[in-house]
């Protein structure tokens, strides 16, 4: 698929990066990093929780429980559109507003490169494995159904498993299918379809994917097609794609294209192969890469 959709149904893109364990920010290195980055135009926001953790004493027959707190950094820039968000062993890369795969690595490399320069210790922390994330609504449009856009729709929708009756008052279901490609690569796949409600969207991120805590909420934007009245079938499908890759990379050596390159082709040709692209280039309008 060398090109892009000017249409392209892609709402949230992340690109995480796992490590075996990130330097805990002195007071002085939390406001530096905030500095450095209000620069490059991200606020500063800050998440706090805690883990319970219960465990069972063999010897006496009584159950322990621990309770340990957490803290996440994020920064977000002024329309909360696109993010970095920091734990104790992630650094992750989140947008809503993805243009093209290049500009959103790019920017990255870019984030992870200011982190380095303000804390050094950051770029001594080994990265194990590099995630990529793509989330797509799949409404049709255009007098279709949403069967029309996807190759193979019998063995990827799952209300095509039962008998659909009229008269049923809900119907939903979702499937899910997880690739071992290699022992350092694999994918998972997620597909919900859902019912529209009063011809709207209503669920837009999996809950595999989804933002516990409001503080780091971010807008998805409505797309027109979401809401066409043409469309035969009032179901759409809310698809994620996931790829992990293993690599042992000491930050200060990150380059973002080279890390995230293999999850970038395995989400890419998965996603492809879904589709029928003869309805879907026509209906997202792709640009061949010579375009872009």
């Amino acid at each position: 698929m060398a090109g892009r959709f000017k249409k392209a149904p892609l709402i949230y893109a992340t690109a995480r990066i796992t490590t075996n364990q990130l330097p805990e920010f002195s007071h002085d290195q939390t406001a530096s990093v905030q500095q450095e980055l209000l620069k490059l135009g991200f606020e500063f926001y800050k998440s706090e929780g805690s883990v319970l953790s219960v465990s069972a004493n063999t010897d006496n027959h009584k159950i322990n429980s621990t309770t340990t707190s957490f803290q996440r950094l994020g920064y977000f820039n002024s329309d909360k559109t696109v993010c970095l968000i920091i734990d104790r062993n992630n650094i992750e890369w989140r947008t809503t507003k993805y243009a093209t795969y290049n500009e959103f690595i790019d920017q990255l490399n870019e984030v992870i490169k200011t982190l380095i320069n303000t804390v050094d210790a950051i770029g001594y922390s080994v990265a194990k494995e590099f995630t990529l994330s793509y989330v797509d609504i799949i409404a049709p449009t255009n007098k279709r159904n949403l069967s029309d856009y996807f190759k193979e729709p019998n063995n990827i929708l799952p209300l095509y498993l039962v008998e659909q009756e009229q008269n049923d008052l809900h119907q939903a279901g979702v499937v899910q299918v997880t690739r071992v490609v290699n022992p350092t690569q694999r994918i998972i796949i997620n597909l919900e379809q859902l019912p529209k409600v009063d011809g709207k969207v209503q669920k837009y991120m999996p809950d595999m994917l989804s933002e516990p805590d409001t503080t780091f909420g971010m807008p998805i934007k409505v797309r027109e097609n979401w809401e066409d009245a043409t469309s035969k079938d009032n179901n759409y499908a809310l698809l994620s794609t996931q790829a992990g890759v293993l690599k042992k990379v000491e930050l200060k050596e990150f380059d973002s294209r080279k890390v995230f390159k293999e999850a970038h082709i395995l989400t890419r040709e998965t996603f492809s192969g879904l589709l029928n692209r003869s309805v879907c280039d026509k209906d997202w309008e792709f640009e061949s890469a010579e375009k872009v």
